[in-house]
């Protein structure tokens, strides 16, 4: 009993000599404790919504932006985005075509370009071939103008009495050089027509073939016949000269002897 009176008036005397102020101190500690243990907990974010996405540079409950949510799939695109993709999509779709069908279509080219490219080969065979028959008529015209003026020559020679026999035989071998170039000329131009033919008909033919071949030796043969032309009237004109000059110097000594 002692013991416990002992006690309390100790207890007693501790408050008592305790000041207010520091009673007053360890009673706010006391309520600001639990307080800023529970400021300095971890705060727990709220959860993203249903179907949306967060990376490392987004972390949850960051509010989400128009961008971000069209990425997650949450808002739709607009409609005009919407409709160009739809039509991008359709266009790359419509691009790749099936293995099958991409062949088909590589063959079909092709053939064109073969097509192409033997319809060129039977333009360029004609236009050449048509230049060079042109270029032969010419020729030809010419060698007959010259032969014409070689006869009208030899005309006057025989009316002075000059023996223009040799002169006369060569222009004749002239004229028929100058019929053998013009058969020639138009055998090579009638050939020309057979051989576009011929390469028509073969168009997309895997055979070989030179559709040329005979246009060309036609038109050698005109040449050579144009040139063998050629040659009759040089010989036909040196003859005249031969005439001509014997003409002068029979001239000159009827004058010399008439002057004696």
């Amino acid at each position: 009993m002692k013991t416990t009176q002992l006690i309390s008036f100790s207890v007693l005397g501790l408050l008592l000599c305790t000041p207010l102020s520091a009673l007053a101190q360890q009673s706010e500690e006391a309520t600001v404790a639990p307080v800023m243990m529970r400021n300095n907990l971890p705060r727990v974010m709220p959860l993203p919504p249903r179907g949306a996405t967060t990376t490392r540079s987004q972390p949850l409950g960051t509010p989400a932006t128009k961008e971000r949510m069209v990425a997650s799939g949450t808002r739709s695109l607009p409609p005009q985005i919407k409709r160009e993709m739809e039509e991008r999509d359709r266009l790359i779709g419509s691009g790749t075509p099936p293995l099958g069908e991409r062949k088909e279509r590589i063959d079909e080219r092709r053939q064109e370009m073969n097509d192409r490219k033997e319809e060129r080969r039977s333009e360029i065979l004609k236009r050449m071939a048509r230049q060079m028959i042109g270029r032969m008529n010419a020729a030809i015209e010419r060698i007959e103008k010259l032969a014409d003026r070689v006869d009208s020559r030899i005309a006057k020679l025989i009316e002075k009495g000059v023996d223009t026999t040799s002169a006369t035989a060569n222009v004749a071998i002239t004229r028929t050089k100058i019929t053998e170039a013009r058969a020639a000329v138009a055998k090579a131009e009638a050939s020309i027509l057979g051989a576009a033919t011929q390469a028509d008909a073969m168009t997309g033919s895997t055979t070989p073939s030179d559709a040329g071949k005979p246009v060309r030796e036609a038109l050698e043969e005109a040449r050579i016949a144009v040139v063998a032309a050629h040659k009759a009237l040089v010989v036909a004109i040196v003859s005249l000269k031969a005439n001509v000059k014997i003409e002068g110097v029979a001239a000159t000594s009827t004058a010399s002897s008439t002057v004696n």
